[in-house]
């Protein structure tokens, strides 16, 4: 790829070789966002890329065109994220370059030998029971308790709980059905409690957003909850 000594040119000419590499740079991940969308990923999932491959050039004043492998080693080095932010960082800009060498757009990948990057194991920090009878019984929301009884009932995640409808009850069947991660639709044994607690809940979204456009964010449910 192009690569000047910016330095040494004069500053209209270092203004061009910016914006070449903006402009390329725009280019590139447009078409990753077509290909990742061509691959049905989750419009969450190629807008969290794009944002982290754009954190790169940000931070660093790099064009993603331009990056060196030791540009994108000290990147996800930089002490001030966390490993989990590093890992993520590090599996989007080797989707990006992958794509990129493959489409054509660069011939070599400097994200190829980026090292893996290890993530402590979380340790899970379970409620009691005496914990949660004191959470439903504590004068929390309505709103509140249905998302601490759909966690402790049904098993769900807080991204499950926000996603729940009222037509993914199945009073018939006794079954709820639930979104998990990716998408995909899983069909489990309905509670009693639950059943019991949907003929209280809306139709649509059980948590709407606020403005009624779709679901609130799993954030909002570990906030509340």
């Amino acid at each position: 790829m192009h690569a000047a000594p910016r330095k040494t040119l004069p500053a209209l000419e270092r203004a061009r070789y910016r914006w070449h590499d903006r402009s390329m740079d725009n280019e590139i991940i447009a078409a990753f966002n077509q290909y990742q969308a061509a691959q049905r990923l989750s419009p969450k999932t190629i807008k969290t890329r794009e944002s982290l491959i754009r954190t790169f050039t940000t931070q660093t004043g790099i064009p993603v065109s331009e990056a060196s492998p030791a540009d994108l080693r000290a990147h996800i080095g930089r002490s001030t994220i966390k490993p989990g932010t590093a890992r993520a960082e590090r599996n989007a800009l080797r989707a990006f370059y992958q794509f990129a060498v493959t489409d054509g757009y660069l011939e070599h990948n400097p994200a190829d030998r980026l090292p893996i990057v290890k993530v402590p194991k979380g340790e899970p920090r379970p409620f009691t029971v005496e914990q949660i009878n004191l959470l439903l019984h504590s004068g929390a929301y309505a709103r509140t308790r249905a998302m601490i009884m759909l966690g402790y009932l049904q098993g769900f995640r807080v991204a499950q709980i926000a996603r729940v409808e009222g037509h993914h009850i199945d009073p018939v069947t006794d079954t709820i059905i639930t979104v998990a991660k990716g998408g995909k639709e899983r069909v489990l044994p309905l509670h009693p409690d639950i059943k019991q607690l949907a003929a209280t809940m809306p139709t649509g979204y059980w948590f709407p957003a606020r403005g009624g456009q779709g679901h609130i964010q799993p954030g909002a449910v570990s906030d509340h909850a």
